[in-house]
């Protein structure tokens, strides 16, 4: 008979988004603090969603807080939330913390793959990158020689 053994999970670095993914309603969230021109409050983000639960929002807003993704300052009697970092800045981070993480647990023979899978979406109607101009501090991502 036959034995396998498991593999040690892979040894994951600190991430420079947090160290989490998004989910779908912290997202919206973000998206909407970041497509705003000052800081919100919950009722605010809670109008802006189409008059969600306020204590889901505020309860999420929080976490975010928690999570570093978020400012919280008192202004008066209400918090007012603001993100840390810009959506790109975020944006580059998560990819980074991505093919890093990938990269790292399956070697640099998986770059490849990493390359093509990124063509094929971006290939895809609908998945073209927005203008230029929406890109700072972008830097095409091209893998080195192996």
């Amino acid at each position: 008979m036959t034995s396998i053994q498991a593999s040690a999970p892979p040894q994951l670095k600190p991430s420079r988004t947090g160290g989490r993914t998004l989910g779908s309603l912290e997202s919206r969230l973000m998206n909407t603090l970041w497509d705003s021109s000052s800081e919100l409050t919950v009722q605010e983000v809670c109008d802006r969603l189409g008059g969600r639960n306020y204590k889901t929002i505020m309860t999420v807003l929080n976490r975010l807080v928690d999570k570093g993704m978020l400012v919280r300052q008192l202004h008066g009697r209400a918090f007012r939330y603001l993100p840390r970092m810009n959506r790109n800045a975020f944006l580059r981070g998560a990819a980074d913390d991505i093919v890093e993480n990938y990269v790292q647990s399956f070697g640099p023979q998986a770059i490849p793959h990493m390359t093509a899978a990124l063509a094929a979406v971006a290939s895809q109607p609908g998945h073209q990158p927005a203008a230029a101009e929406h890109h700072d501090n972008v830097i095409p991502f091209r893998p080195a020689a192996l």
